[in-house]
């Protein structure tokens, strides 16, 4: 099964992302662990990544669709996996390539996003970065949620919830999902 777990900033999608994997026996992929792991690297790519982190700006989609789609080949997602926080514009979601099974979106306030965000105390979330990524997301998420929701593949999960609550409510979207046969 290939899912998708999309949702703002602060909405807890990473922790979710390691919670279904435990419970479906699927890797997760987060986008955003590949570019810090790639941002710390003593190479070029490993410099550009690192000055659009520290600057809270996405990659392109040219760089980033082929590091996706790449990773997407190997063997280990072959029977399935959770991608979390990808795709992050249209063009992104219309080039990935590979069947998607359920898109669960875990939606949360802007407020509740920033608190979230503020409290981590990453290098990367000083608040007008926080700032900017949130105002990104609220400009691309609402085309890649409808692209998703046509496709009947969209579900959405209150993540203003407790941790345990959100992730039983996934597991009921992923095992109610419609079937292809």
């Amino acid at each position: 099964m290939n899912i998708l777990l999309l949702g703002p900033h602060g909405a807890g999608k990473s922790t979710q992302a390691h919670l279904l994997s435990a419970s479906l026996h699927l890797p997760y992929i987060s986008t955003g662990e590949m570019l810090r792991v790639l941002a710390v690297q003593a190479t070029e790519i490993g410099k550009h990544i690192r000055e659009r982190l520290e600057r809270g700006e996405y990659m392109s989609d040219e760089e980033m669709i082929p590091l996706v789609n790449e990773r997407l080949s190997q063997i280990d997602v072959a029977d399935g996996f959770i991608l979390e926080g990808y795709p992050r514009t249209l063009f992104q979601a219309k080039n990935l390539n590979i069947r998607i099974d359920i898109v669960l979106n875990l939606f949360l306030t802007e407020e509740e996003s920033m608190s979230r965000l503020l409290a981590r105390h990453r290098m990367d979330d000083t608040p007008e970065i926080i700032e900017r990524r949130l105002s990104h997301y609220q400009t691309e998420a609402e085309a890649i949620l409808e692209y998703y929701r046509e496709l009947d593949l969209l579900r959405q999960v209150n993540a203003g919830d407790t941790v345990e609550n959100v992730h039983r409510a996934l597991l009921i979207e992923i095992e109610n999902r419609p079937t292809t046969s």
